[in-house]
């Protein structure tokens, strides 16, 4: 785990100095903080929340429906810290860190594999099989250093991202055969891949968007295209629709009608 997410900064502090290593984990730092604030708190309810749900018939397509819906929104959050990431920094930092910006994306698209893999090892807690994991751990530890090595005494600060993001991959990939294996669950990768390319395409795009007022604007509504994408590519299911528009149609009503939500009535006591 140490190897994994901080090896880094020793081959960096070889190879680059010190500077290098600032403006490197600086840009990590912003890269993790959908993991730290989206996915960790997450983490700990479910920790509680997978074994129950194991004794339902149905449990695996709620552990898949929890991962689309937890992927869907870092991908969201993710798409937003990565389009607004140099605003971020230019308003966090003095000008000789501004460009720290650029390895947040590649930081931010590692721990999303990295939360795939926080999700995805829900079997090995389910059906008692944890002493698989550190064998994982230490396959993607040695894919990371062989990575470190080869990248980043040639591209300083973007080898690095580059081999955080590919043996994250490496790991998730690894710990979702295993554990499909042990348990099989039924995840849709078709919605997962369509949420990934949009949500990168919708970033490229954005890199065409200045950094005036209106570019920032353009940028907003980049964020906000999302989930309509998502939906116009038909992403959420009939029963998904549904409960969307019954939201927005409440959504509508009260708008309308100035009625207070059924949450905002004070709750009497039935004697």
């Amino acid at each position: 785990m140490f190897i994994l997410n901080n090896g880094d900064r020793f081959f960096l502090l070889h190879y680059g100095g010190q500077s290098a290593v600032g403006l490197y984990a600086l840009g990590y730092k912003f890269g993790t903080l959908i993991s730290m604030f989206v996915m960790a708190p997450f983490l700990q309810v479910w920790g509680a929340m997978m074994i129950p749900l194991a004794q339902k018939e149905n449990a695996g397509e709620i552990y898949a429906r929890v991962f689309t819906y937890m992927m869907f929104l870092y991908l969201w959050v993710g798409l937003g810290l990565s389009v607004f990431s140099p605003e971020a920094v230019r308003l966090a930092t003095d000008p000789k860190f501004h460009s720290a910006h650029q390895i947040i994306p590649l930081v931010v698209l590692a721990y999303l594999f990295w939360s795939t893999t926080n999700l995805g090892d829900t079997p090995f807690y389910v059906k008692n099989r944890t002493a698989v994991k550190p064998f994982l751990l230490g396959a993607a530890a040695v894919v990371n250093l062989a990575l470190y090595r080869w990248l980043i005494p040639a591209y300083g600060g973007w080898g690095a991202a580059w081999a955080t993001l590919a043996s994250f991959a490496f790991f998730a990939v690894l710990t979702r055969i295993v554990a499909q294996k042990i348990m099989p669950i039924p995840y849709d990768n078709r919605r997962f891949l369509t949420m990934l390319f949009v949500a990168g395409l919708l970033y490229a795009a954005s890199r065409a968007v200045s950094g005036s007022m209106l570019g920032l604007a353009g940028k907003v509504g980049l964020c906000l295209v999302f989930p309509l994408a998502l939906y116009a590519l038909g992403f959420f299911d009939l029963r998904e629709r549904q409960k969307l528009q019954e939201l927005y149609q409440q959504y509508v009503l009260r708008r309308q009608t100035g009625e207070p939500r059924v949450e905002d009535h004070p709750v009497e006591r039935a004697d």
